[in-house]
């Protein structure tokens, strides 16, 4: 029976039940521990590292692009795509559909994967396994296996994913979304919103500072980040209002350094925060 079948359809609420991406974990089994306010989750998962715990709030900041509820409902339509009109998953299919994840493995590896697997999930020997032909719910079973999901090959069938960038440090999401999630351009306003910060309330010395450090050094900073940086109370905001934020460095300790952007051009860096 395939995973969560027996179960009522699942979430996304307290408690719920689903499948979540662990960072060099493959899809594992989890459960929801909240709602958050911007749309993510806090996961935990059914089975921990060392670091899960030591901190036992869970995985904070999930996104949806992160968590697959009731995977086994969209099983069934994959697996008819991925064995293109065939009775089931043979070797080849089962090549097939880890390329379209972008997993390369040669016919040895792949034989061997192949295997072992059908050794330890359905005690088949070798010999009777070469030309084993999976169903759907044998075939659901190994992908599991191998730390897959429905909702992987889901979005690989649907549209080309684009890969956005994120980043979680102690478990705690510190930064990526996929725009689809946002439904709407992220802004400035966005981020003193956000951290509490007044967007009227600029600082005259620092907007000082940056028009010097511009002029002496020859270079434009980003209108952007001037604006950022120009408000009162934001240093403090942003150390204030994460776990795991940065300190904002003192300007008056900003170093430019100039780089070649190996292009021909040159580009500069400016550290501009540390970790705390």
């Amino acid at each position: 029976m395939l995973e969560h079948k027996i179960n009522e359809k699942q979430g996304p609420f307290e408690g719920s039940r689903c499948l979540a991406i662990k960072e060099g974990g493959g899809w594992q089994q989890a459960t929801i521990r909240r709602l958050n306010e911007d749309g993510s989750f806090n996961i935990e998962f059914d089975i921990k590292d060392d670091i899960e715990v030591i901190m036992p709030h869970g995985w904070y900041g999930m996104t949806k692009a992160e968590i697959s509820f009731n995977d086994t409902d969209k099983w069934a339509s994959v697996f008819d795509i991925l064995i293109a009109n065939k009775v089931g998953l043979g070797q080849k299919e089962f090549k097939n559909a880890l390329a379209l994840l972008g997993i390369s493995v040669g016919d040895e590896q792949i034989q061997k994967l192949w295997l072992q697997s059908c050794k330890r999930l359905f005690d088949i020997e070798a010999e009777k396994a070469e030309a084993l032909i999976l169903d759907a719910e044998q075939a659901y079973e190994l992908f599991r296996h191998l730390g897959l999901s429905a909702k992987s090959f889901e979005k690989r069938l649907n549209t080309k994913p684009e890969n956005y960038f994120k980043l979680y440090w102690n478990m705690v999401r510190m930064g990526g979304r996929e725009p689809s999630e946002i439904g709407r351009p992220v802004t400035l306003d966005d981020a003193f919103a956000a951290l509490g910060v007044s967007e009227s309330e600029v600082d005259a010395e620092k907007v000082s500072f940056f028009r010097a450090f511009e002029e002496s050094h020859g270079i434009l900073l980003p209108e952007t980040l001037k604006k950022f940086l120009s408000q009162v109370g934001v240093a403090s905001a942003v150390t204030d209002s994460h776990p795991n934020s940065p300190t904002l460095l003192p300007l008056e300790d900003w170093v430019l350094q100039r780089l070649d952007d190996g292009r021909g051009g040159k580009a500069y860096l400016i550290t501009i925060m540390i970790p705390h």
